[in-house]
């Protein structure tokens, strides 16, 4: 089995695309062996080549929620779970300032992240606003609902360089949302020259080796230069919330795979929520979010988990990563 991997590591470092097969191989690595440590350098090296050893700092800003109807069984916003009865939405003036804030504080990236229920011209709008108030020292980052090809050139003409989207895990089972509606939405992305960041998401338990696989598979032949893992949070209430968290250990092994998998056809991996593991196995992005997270019960008023952008830091400054003040 080591000689199979080691085979299989060494193609991947010659940047060669491996196959679905041999995706799954290295999934199916015991996350708690001693192999997974040669995929943990593995992943780390690609990193240290593929994205200059750079460190990166995802911002999210959650703008709006409302009772959802869309029920997706991970969120905490679907109308049939009862958890959010009220609806919230962030002021323009708010989201300026905490924009300009974590701008200050050397986030690459900062996402600015919408239900449907907010429209695609509104979101244009308090982009241009953004963009003003750091003065273009941060790349936005849209995460809003479907996309036609009008709507996303609307985001990039706003001044959107990203667009966050993903075609998830048991997406038409979890959630009533088809394949094919969320993979019409990465072909706009990609079609109008927006940049997609997609992650393999949100991963439980449950999920198989193959259904991880053929999503990561998927957002990387969808020409995602942003990727990686997001564990899903269990949110007492919804329908998944008792199949527990997801452990550390199997969301750093992903991770890895990831890194390895991607080689130059992405320059950042991201792990989420952040940890050390992730970071070892050579993610070079975490996220610092707040406001609507649909990982919680409320708006989250602070930083989620209290992690903070000096919180970001020191973790990537832990495993090595250098950490240069973003520009654009």
């Amino acid at each position: 089995m080591d000689n199979q991997i080691q085979k299989i590591l060494e193609k991947a470092a010659k940047g060669e695309q491996l196959n679905r097969e041999e995706v799954i191989n290295l999934l199916s690595l015991d996350a708690n062996g001693d192999t997974v440590e040669l995929l943990y350098k593995a992943g780390r090296e690609a990193a240290r080549h593929y994205s200059n050893n750079q460190g990166r700092i995802w911002a999210a800003i959650g703008v709006d929620y409302q009772p959802c109807p869309m029920n997706c069984r991970f969120c905490s916003f679907g109308e049939a779970w009862g958890i959010i009865k009220t609806g919230m939405e962030l002021p323009p003036e708010q989201i300026e300032a905490q924009a300009i804030e974590f701008a200050d504080q050397g986030a690459h990236w900062i996402t600015l992240r919408t239900t449907e229920h907010y429209s695609i011209d509104r979101l244009c709008d308090l982009c241009r606003r953004v963009i003003q108030a750091t003065r273009g020292r941060v790349e936005l980052v849209a995460n809003t609902g479907e996309l036609t090809l009008a709507t996303a050139g609307k985001l990039l003409k706003a001044g959107f360089t990203t667009a966050y989207h993903s075609c998830r895990l048991r997406e038409g089972i979890d959630t009533i949302l088809s394949p094919e509606t969320r993979l019409s939405t990465l072909r706009a992305i990609r079609e109008v020259g927006l940049k997609l960041a997609h992650l393999v998401e949100p991963v439980g338990i449950e999920h198989t080796l193959e259904e991880i696989a053929d999503c990561l598979l998927k957002a990387l032949a969808h020409g995602a230069s942003l990727t990686g893992a997001m564990a899903r949070v269990p949110v007492p209430g919804t329908p998944l919330a008792d199949y527990g968290p997801f452990p550390e250990r199997e969301l750093a092994k992903i991770i890895a795979v990831t890194r390895v998998v991607a080689g130059p056809r992405a320059t950042d991996i991201c792990v989420h929520p952040p940890c050390l593991e992730g970071i070892r196995a050579g993610a070079n992005t975490v996220v610092v979010e707040m406001g609507a997270v649909p990982r919680e019960m409320e708006e989250v008023k602070s930083e989620w988990r209290t992690f903070t952008i000096s919180d970001a830091k020191a973790l990537l400054s832990s495993a090595g990563y250098d950490l240069p003040t973003p520009s654009i």
